[in-house]
Parts: C-alpha cells; structure tokens; sequence
C-alpha cells in the first residue's frame, strides 16, 4: 500500500503527467542527448506525414508554420 501512496505523491510533485516514470521535459531532454534517436523520430514522423491524408487545415497551418520559421 505504501508503493501506491508514494507513487500517488511522486506524480503529483512532478507536475501530474508522466509516461512509465518519466517526465516529458525528461523525455525531452533524453532525447537532445541522444541525436540518433531524434534524428530517427524526425525522419519517422516525416513518413508519416507523407502517409497519412491530413486536413486541409492541418496543411495549411504547417505551411504557415514553415513559412514563418525560413523568413
């Protein structure tokens, strides 16, 4: 019972979300020491972007997005 009340304690001080024990700014920053798992992540969510039809207005917030970033 106690592993469920510390658990309980250790998710509310971290911020409430958190995936198999780790934080997302951990997740973050695991993955900015690791440039090969980026690197495969981003190529990963290229493909499937290509893949998958996505809205008209998802396009078109991403070519905005894109836009702004090159100027």
């Amino acid at each position: 019972m106690s592993d469920t009340s510390s658990a309980a304690a250790k998710t509310a001080s971290t911020g409430g979300m958190t995936l198999f024990g780790a934080t997302p700014r951990s997740i973050m920053a695991n993955l900015a020491t690791r440039g090969d798992l980026a690197l495969a992540l981003g190529v990963m969510a290229i493909i499937v972007v290509l893949i998958l039809p996505l809205p008209a207005f998802l396009l078109d917030f991403s070519l905005a997005i894109s836009i702004t970033f090159s100027v």
